[in-house]
């Protein structure tokens, strides 16, 4: 088989996500996992991608949300996240994304080379190829020039997972004590690209998938923030903001 290139599969994979719904649709979510939420159309979405995939590149591994990873022999993998924002996809709500993203090992870890991140609502497309910048819809985005706390509007993450749920509700306390604002807005693949945009100035999901960050987090770095993998998630925020997010992270005395 003749190698097929990365944008190749990509662009695949972003003719198979659906248009939104429109007004009046209706919403029949169903219940997977605690406080989690996802929707028959969300699975057959993903086993359509990773079909896709597996047939374009049959050699590549693959770790995608809702399905068991696949290995690869080809020391290249596909990370998909083909609903980012499941709970807002199935209760109707409008911040979702489909994030893909390409990934090469450098010996135990894995790099993301190129990754896109597609906004259902608005139907525009953020990309990154490392090293090469990133893009909305084509027009580059360029690094945001440096903001103080006071002035920072942060998107958080929210855990499904319930013994999750208490130290969040105090690290939202401490942030919201001395930033502009701190939104909780469900989908951490489209935060990461409004924070490379400059719609937000940090970004803080500690409990996130690689699946919803591979793709952010690249276009994220390539439009200058700075991005930090924490034990289970990231903080990704403009350069002079991270130390003092960092420092919020743990409960002071």
């Amino acid at each position: 088989m003749k190698d097929v290139s990365d944008s190749v599969v990509m662009e695949a994979l972003q003719r198979l996500i659906p248009a939104p719904p429109g007004p009046g649709s209706p919403v029949s979510p169903a219940i997977t996992d605690g406080w989690d939420i996802s929707s028959q159309a969300e699975l057959a979405l993903t086993r359509r991608m990773v079909a896709a995939v597996s047939a374009l590149r049959p050699l590549d591994g693959i770790i995608c949300e809702g399905v068991p990873a696949q290995a690869g022999s080809s020391g290249v993998r596909w990370v998909l996240d083909p609903v980012d924002g499941s709970v807002n996809a199935a209760t109707g709500l409008a911040h979702v994304a489909t994030s893909l993203a390409v990934e090469e090992a450098a010996g135990s870890d894995w790099h993301c080379r190129e990754g896109r991140v597609i906004d259902w609502t608005r139907s525009w497309t953020y990309a990154a190829r490392r090293g090469a910048g990133a893009s909305c819809e084509g027009c580059p985005l360029p690094a945001q020039p440096p903001v103080a706390l006071h002035q920072a509007l942060i998107a958080m993450g929210l855990s499904h997972r319930p013994h999750r749920r208490p130290p969040e509700a105090a690290l939202f306390a401490r942030l919201i004590g001395v930033a502009r604002g701190v939104r909780i807005l469900g989908a951490t693949a489209l935060d990461l690209c409004w924070l490379a945009a400059g719609h937000v100035q940090a970004v803080v999901d500690l409990d996130a998938s690689r699946w919803d960050w591979a793709a952010g987090a690249l276009i994220a770095r390539e439009a200058g923030a700075t991005v930090v993998l924490t034990e289970h998630g990231l903080v990704a925020a403009c350069p002079s903001l991270m130390d003092d997010i960092l420092q919020l992270l743990e409960p002071g005395p």
